[in-house]
């Protein structure tokens, strides 16, 4: 009888597990940018300009989407399953701001077999969204820019863009619109910032592009 009632057992357990489903149902994921290219910048800057990709701390260089629960846990970074960066943030403000210097004499990378006046180099600092109660939420987009001589030994200029901005709607779609205008207004901020800085002319700008000249 016990051998009978073990044998019943061992096949319902066999019947439920074939009615079960083998996999879950896979879930979308969405891919997001900085969203269209505006109308380039018209920089002016008359030296040709090196752009290394933008910097960042190890935990930016991904294609997550980042955010914190403030009213919850601060000091806690999460993730959104469903949703991700077309590439990681420091790589999407590099391409905007190429696009953004394109206006001036020229851009290059380091790669490129071309004499520059000067080095952009950046650092993304920051880009994340933070929940301030299940209801409400901001954005954090900060970079520092710093402007340096082609031979690497002088710093000419370097200053801090960016802050807070609300977001649409406290989710993912609302923190990734206010992310993507923060991307774009860093990538816009910079290039003024280096159009004013290497103003042709104003002789603090005519100063600067002698520097960046090493004369």
């Amino acid at each position: 009888m016990r051998r009978h009632i073990l044998f019943v057992v061992a096949c319902c357990t066999l019947l439920l597990a074939a009615c079960s489903p083998t996999r879950r149902e896979a879930m979308t994921i969405h891919y997001y940018d900085f969203g269209p290219e505006s109308a380039a910048v018209s920089s002016h800057i008359p030296t040709v300009l090196q752009v290394p990709n933008v910097s960042a701390p190890e935990w930016l260089e991904s294609t997550a989407i980042q955010y914190r629960l403030a009213f919850r846990d601060p000091q806690a970074v999460y993730t959104y399953a469903s949703g991700r960066w077309l590439a990681p943030p420091n790589s999407l403000l590099t391409s905007r701001l190429k696009y953004l210097l394109g206006g001036g004499a020229g851009v290059a990378s380091p790669a490129d077999a071309i004499r520059t006046g000067c080095v952009v180099r950046v650092a993304l600092e920051d880009f994340s969204q933070t929940f301030d109660s299940e209801k409400s939420s901001h954005v954090t987009a900060r970079a520092r820019a710093s402007l340096v001589a082609n031979d690497g030994k002088g710093l000419i200029a370097q200053q801090i863009f960016g802050g807070d901005r609300p977001t649409p709607t406290a989710d993912l779609s609302g923190g990734v619109v206010a992310l993507g205008a923060s991307g774009d207004a860093l990538a816009g901020d910079i290039a003024k910032w280096l159009a004013q800085t290497l103003d042709p002319n104003a002789a603090q700008g005519q100063a600067a592009i002698r520097q960046c000249k090493g004369s």
